[in-house]
């Protein structure tokens, strides 16, 4: 699956993948010996077909199968717990406001924590903390970068 490509829009949210994953649930050997393929000739046309298989499921499943890193987008904020897309959440990587010029605020990690043990995980706000605030921009203003996988 190519990076930075648009891979899913849900109401207020739509969500990409950044960095793939670098590997792939199974290997050309491995699907070779199950096909009973021999030569290297398909190599490069069965890593394709790992690859799209993959990305098939996970949009399918909505769910990331290997480690990767993804950003997804919000016009506004959705609120104190904010539920990510493509469990299983490793971790959240880092929360960012945009203004019109595409300037870059990162929200401090201290107003937030990562809840990795639900599906899919959430970000939350920390008790006390303000929640994001962005007066700057009406659409696609919110990102979190964060892994799963």
């Amino acid at each position: 699956m190519i990076s930075d490509t648009l891979q899913a829009t849900h109401g207020n949210r739509q969500w990409r993948v950044k960095t793939a994953p670098t590997i792939e649930p199974i290997t050309v050997e491995e699907l070779k010996h199950f096909a009973r393929i021999d030569g290297v000739a398909e190599d490069e046309y069965l890593e394709g077909l790992i690859t799209a298989v993959r990305g098939v499921a996970e949009a399918w499943l909505g769910r990331a199968l290997i480690q990767q890193v993804l950003v997804v987008v919000y016009d506004w904020w959705p609120g104190n717990v904010v539920p990510l897309p493509c469990p299983p959440l490793i971790s959240v990587d880092q929360v960012r406001m945009l203004d019109e010029d595409g300037a870059i605020t990162i929200y401090a990690a201290t107003n937030y924590y990562a809840v990795i043990t639900t599906e899919p995980g959430q970000l939350c706000i920390r008790d006390g903390a303000t929640n994001p605030i962005n007066t700057e921009r009406d659409t696609a203003g919110y990102e979190v970068e964060f892994k799963a996988g």
